[in-house]
């Protein structure tokens, strides 16, 4: 194995400028992870399939791209057979030069066999060319194998990729991108199967990917497809984690409540500032021009824009009725419109809005934002998709 040319400090500064990112060791890092993984599928073939973040980023055009910093897999291999494979990868990196170890990582609540999720974790070590405090702190990367069945898994060879100024040179296999949508929605469902609400850089990693993969996918074959797919992951999800049955309603109910939450946490407590993981998260993981744009209301709009698309999928699942996927082109035109309007005019139409929604959802501290398309999906989804909590 030889060092690749895109893993030298030269090439990774030229991408980092060129992509505008502030720390050049998370694109360090998320080079490393698609390295990694192509080592562990070169020894396992089709037994391990990428998916989650990693897989998300393949999927997504690299405008849209971000850093990842792990691993996700699913394999049916036994936790002997992974421990071979990371020291086969780790003794072909030593006899190259490359100077790594790896270990297993069970966290501190889970003793060794009593593992609450059927999953493997191992941390590698890499030597990495940008040596930082955190680096130092947490020197490997982190990957997570689940016991599946994977011969139920949609899974997907994708070929000719690209990942922020990486061509890949494997044909990586990873779980499908209806299934990847599917898997992401779930992570939202706070209440339930989720992820906790206090993982708030987590559920925000998932949001961001959610809103570019929808946006990229938004034909309604896809839509119809992963209306599907949702029912296939929920039962996998309830199956690994052994937890109480939940309805496919009651999990898209638990979902939009994150979202809207989400949405309009800033509104309530009246506090136009993002948290301070959230600012980090952005900073360490995305491009400049997305950076640029990623504000308190963008997220908001984000949330909005996933909430009307969810309920879709709700009502679609219930009826095979798709209409109420025209809400967000709804949005879009009313807001075309409100661009059309003098200043003046403009003013009068945020006034009305912003009346109409203290009416609908009097909680609402609407001075926290004057952004028009947010307030126009706010208030389309309180006219027409109104949460049942409110």
């Amino acid at each position: 194995m030889k060092k690749r040319s895109n893993l030298t400090s030269r090439y990774i500064k030229s991408k980092a400028k060129y992509f505008g990112f502030l720390n050049k060791d998370s694109l360090e890092l998320h080079y490393w992870v698609y390295e990694l993984f192509y080592h562990i599928q070169k020894r396992t073939n089709s037994r391990c399939i990428l998916k989650g973040g990693a897989a998300s980023q393949l999927y997504l055009p690299m405008g849209w791209q971000r850093c990842t910093n792990d691993i996700d897999c699913a394999t049916d291999l036994s936790p002997k057979e992974l421990q071979k494979v990371m020291k086969s990868i780790k003794d072909d990196f030593t006899r190259n030069g490359l100077n790594s170890s790896y270990r297993e990582y069970i966290p501190r609540n889970i003793k060794p066999h009593h593992r609450i999720i059927p999953m493997m974790t191992f941390i590698f070590d890499i030597p990495f060319v940008f040596k930082t405090k955190k680096r130092f702190k947490y020197p490997g990367i982190k990957v997570d194998f689940l016991f599946l069945n994977i011969s139920k898994l949609h899974k997907t060879k994708l070929i000719s990729n690209e990942t922020l100024g990486l061509k890949l040179n494997y044909v990586p296999i990873a779980i499908d991108k209806y299934s990847t949508i599917s898997d992401k929605l779930i992570t939202l469902a706070s209440n339930s199967l989720g992820l906790e609400s206090f993982k708030l850089e987590a559920l925000y990693k998932n949001i961001y990917d959610l809103y570019c993969l929808i946006n990229t996918y938004n034909d309604l074959e896809s839509f119809k497809i992963i209306s599907d797919r949702i029912k296939d992951s929920l039962n996998i999800e309830i199956e690994m984690k052994k937890g109480e049955y939940i309805t496919i309603d009651s999990l898209l109910t638990d979902i939009l409540f994150t979202l809207y939450d989400i949405a309009t946490f800033s509104l309530r407590v009246k506090n136009s500032e993002l948290p301070l993981q959230i600012i980090k998260f952005q900073d360490n993981t995305m491009q400049k021009e997305v950076r640029e744009r990623l504000n308190v209301d963008m997220w908001s709009i984000m949330c909005l824009y996933l909430y009307i698309w969810v309920f879709s999928i709700r009502t679609y699942i219930k009826d095979k009725d798709y209409s109420r996927l025209q809400g967000i082109n709804s949005v879009i035109d009313q807001y075309e419109y409100f661009a059309s309007l003098m200043k003046k005019e403009r003013r009068a139409f945020k006034r009305e809005l912003n009346d109409q929604i203290k009416i609908k959802d009097p909680n609402l501290i609407l001075e926290g934002t004057g952004n028009p398309l947010r307030l126009i999906y706010l208030n389309y989804i309180l006219d027409n998709l109104k949460p049942n909590w409110i």
